[in-house]
């Protein structure tokens, strides 16, 4: 799933308040422009790492509010 590939100067992104829950490591694949990423408020219990490779220019990443954890 793959809804923001052909946005390739996408700089600010809002997903807040959408009950995400799980995100599919490509659905950010090619958005190295991006620069703002808000994901609160949703129900995020975790975020794997590799979702976040291709965001180079990420400088603010919003995950306030949801249901993450970490493991030991």
């Amino acid at each position: 799933y793959d809804a923001f590939t052909k946005m390739k100067v996408l700089k600010n992104l809002d997903l807040s308040q959408n009950l995400l829950q799980n995100l599919n490591e490509s659905i950010f694949v090619g958005l190295i422009k991006l620069e703002y990423l808000n994901l609160s408020s949703n129900i995020i219990e975790y975020i794997n790492y590799m979702l976040l490779n291709d965001l180079i220019s990420l400088k603010i990443l919003d995950l306030s509010f949801c249901l993450l954890y970490t493991s030991d």
